[in-house]
């Protein structure tokens, strides 16, 4: 028997996770973040019931086996070929990261090094150092007045690209990747980076995880425009269970499929879960039912709905991509359907942010000096009615307007510093220690710091830890290489 005041007393007396979900189902009132389905997939699907522990099943004789699929899942891989328009499509279960990680290692076989953008997500950092490739790091454009990334221009990329094949130092490009929608929204001219890729003879990669909604022939679409392998996550804007990705090659591609399926049996679990492919291929059916082919009509239309809130409420403004170039393609520029990220003019984001979830209404994410919202299969219109009176009632507060605030909010902000000593490989062979915050400037990173969201590093392997990356950072220690 447990004495009173024992160790496994005080454990159980802890709050559960499960309790800790219950308390946020029954705060929340809307959901603006990811999943996409917002907890409505009975409504979606019709029916939950195959959601359920008698579903919970492995790899028993009629159920496939997903590191070699030869019959009901495969079915699926051809299904969602079909949807978004592949030669090639192969089912992720550690979501859109483990699809991105498959597709760059199976890069590996084109060349030594890979074009990387600074936006790139985590799940990139951890592949180019699994496949030992070296990183010709680009920059898409700086959003100087909201503080992040954007799209990727193809001048910026090309800049880039000719530099690396200039240096006789420089091993073989085998890869572009492009993150495109960025997590705030903006896209990318695909069609013209595919084009300078193939006219150089490299691969382009697209993390398309956040717009897996641009399905076969869309103008947007990743695949449509000619990328060479595209990564997709059915959790963020489509109703997929979390942790559901799909990775896409294109027709002539120029990676090797046997390659990409190898490098995702590398990265993926030995026991996969029933339930997460299932959701895979109910996704896929709800796709190509009447409300699927409709999804972007009706994200569409919500959004527009949520932009006249937001002007009626004023005081706030809206992320617009910068990429207006004329040599861009007229599908590449501005924000996909699914995300608005706002700003108050005269206040901080996280006010702004704390103001909605005080009130039920949870965002996706602070960005920068936005607030971003995200749409998907499962929004509906009342949604938008309780955010819109939500910012109403924000901006109706009585405030002070800060002068230095302003005066702050026009200040353009400047692009964090960079300096990259070693390849991410190169860090992960040397022997490491761990220091104290106070003791980390000038020393050179073991490790990934990497706040999510929105999933992209403030600090790499190899790279200088500088005091600027200590302003970015709530570490209290650090991984770094032993001298």
């Amino acid at each position: 028997m447990t004495e009173p005041g024992s160790s496994l007393t005080k454990i159980n007396s802890w709050n559960s996770l499960n309790s800790a979900m219950e308390r946020h189902i029954n705060f929340e009132k809307a959901s603006f973040h990811t999943p996409g389905h917002k907890g409505r997939l009975d409504e979606l699907f019709a029916s939950g019931a195959w959601l359920n522990a008698l579903s919970d099943l492995t790899e028993l004789p009629g159920l496939d086996e997903l590191s070699q699929p030869q019959g009901v899942l495969s079915d699926i891989e051809h299904t969602c070929s079909k949807i978004w328009g592949s030669a090639a499509t192969f089912l992720s279960v550690n979501g859109a990261s483990a699809a991105l990680m498959a597709a760059i290692l199976a890069a590996r076989e084109l060349g030594n090094s890979i074009l990387m953008p600074r936006n790139a997500h985590r799940a990139a950092i951890q592949a180019i150092t699994l496949a030992g490739l070296t990183p010709i790091w680009y920059e898409p454009i700086w959003e100087t007045s909201w503080g992040f990334w954007g799209s990727a221009t193809v001048s910026a990329v090309e800049r880039a690209l000719r530099e690396a094949k200039a240096e006789t130092t420089t091993e073989n490009v085998a890869a572009i990747l492009v993150v495109s929608p960025t997590y705030q929204g903006a896209l990318s001219d695909i069609e013209g980076l595919a084009n300078l890729a193939h006219n150089h003879g490299v691969a382009l990669i697209v993390d398309e995880a956040h717009g897996a909604h641009f399905l076969a022939k869309d103008k947007r679409s990743a695949l449509t425009c000619g990328a060479d392998a595209v990564a997709h996550s059915l959790h963020k804007t489509l109703p997929g269970l979390t942790q559901t990705g799909l990775v896409h090659l294109n027709h002539n591609s120029l990676l090797n499929p046997d390659s990409v399926r190898r490098s995702l049996n590398i990265l993926t679990s030995s026991s996969p879960s029933y339930l997460l492919l299932t959701s895979i291929e109910r996704t896929a059916k709800y796709l190509a039912s009447a409300s699927g082919s409709e999804l972007l009509n009706h994200v569409t239309e919500l959004k527009s709905l949520l932009e006249a809130k937001i002007k009626t409420a004023g005081a706030l403004r809206i992320y617009a991509n910068s990429n207006n170039s004329s040599n861009s393609s007229v599908s590449s520029r501005g924000t996909t359907p699914t995300h608005i990220l706002v700003s108050p003019e005269q206040e901080e984001a996280t006010n702004l942010y704390n103001f909605l979830v005080d009130r039920g209404i949870f965002p996706e994410a602070i960005l920068g000096q936005g607030v971003l919202f995200m749409l998907g299969a499962g929004s509906q219109e009342k949604d938008i009615e309780l955010l819109g009176q939500a910012l109403v009632a924000f901006t109706a507060q009585e405030k002070p307007v800060s002068p230095l605030f302003s005066l702050a909010n026009k200040t353009l902000i400047q692009k964090p510093g960079f300096e990259p000593v070693l390849t991410p490989d190169q860090a992960l062979k040397q022997k490491t220690h761990v220091v104290a915050r106070q003791e980390a400037q000038g020393q050179i990173s073991a490790e990934i710091v990497c706040p999510c969201p929105p999933g992209i590093p403030v600090l790499i392997p190899g790279q200088k830890i500088t005091e600027e990356v200590l302003e970015l950072t709530e570490n209290k220690q650090f991984t770094v290489i032993a001298n």
